[in-house]
């Protein structure tokens, strides 16, 4: 068992090709990049940009891990405008085919903001989404891993509706505090459902170990459920140097990745 340690791209501050290299020299071993929507930037969907990211990865000698659909939590995949949220499941499912062609295998999911998930009517319309978009994700090889303000049992209770191995959730290891809930009960209850995790640092953002996230508790309830991929930094920069600052995070989590073991 192993945690891969990742970086997203706006954390160092870069974009595509800028981004693999950078982190590489950083010591990342992959980038999870934020995508625009593709009605306003469509060129993720180019054939020649994804073959100039894989060529540019396969130099530098790191990975693209995941893609993180953040346009979501202002356009969502629950809408109750039906062509609205056709139009975003469209772009699910597009850049589920993106992500097979760079070699990604997760996909997060966000429902924050005007996104944030109800349940009833709302959590009906969820499951028939994402029951459309896992059948792509399930031929693709690719995870849809949902980041909300849900609980564990929220969390399970879609997963068992929509009923696709491709559906897991991913898990930022601070927002659980903010929403008054634990971390660690949280991974101990998801289990294996947990695809994907972001080390990040509560309340605001701080360096990894200097907020009030209980990392004793954190690695230890990911070395009970035997989490075995990767951990993406989602830290801020505080000195203004978005580098320096993430290299001194990336260290902070491979020892807490280490402790995972």
């Amino acid at each position: 068992m192993s945690i891969k340690i990742g970086v997203i791209n706006n954390v160092i501050g870069e974009q595509g090709v800028d981004a693999l290299r950078v982190a590489k020299e950083l010591g990342f071993e992959g980038v999870e990049f934020f995508l625009p929507a593709p009605w306003e930037d469509d060129s993720w969907l180019c054939p020649d940009f994804q073959k100039t990211l894989r060529d540019a990865a396969a130099e530098h000698g790191v990975e693209i891990p995941s893609l993180a659909l953040a346009y979501m939590n202002s356009c969502p995949l629950a809408s109750p405008d039906k062509p609205a949220r056709w139009a975003v499941l469209q772009a699910v499912i597009e850049h589920i085919k993106v992500a097979e062609a760079l070699g990604a295998r997760e996909i997060l999911l966000a429902f924050y903001g005007a996104g944030e998930l109800a349940f009833g009517r709302q959590g009906d319309i969820l499951v028939e989404q994402l029951k459309a978009a896992a059948s792509a994700a399930e031929k693709a090889g690719v995870g849809l891993g949902i980041e909300s303000t849900l609980t564990s049992k929220q969390y399970l209770d879609i997963i068992e509706r929509v009923g696709s191995p491709a559906v897991n959730v991913y898990l930022d290891m601070c927002n659980p505090y903010n929403w008054m809930l634990d971390t660690g009960e949280q991974l101990r209850s998801l289990g294996d459902k947990v695809g994907q995790i972001h080390f990040k640092e509560g309340p605001s953002g701080e360096d990894l170990g200097e907020g009030f996230n209980d990392w004793d508790d954190i690695t230890a309830a990911l070395k009970e459920i035997n989490f075995d991929g990767w951990g993406v930094l989602e830290t801020g920069s505080h000195t203004g140097d978005r580098h320096a600052d993430a290299k001194k995070n990336l260290e902070r989590a491979r020892e807490l990745a280490a402790r995972c073991v």
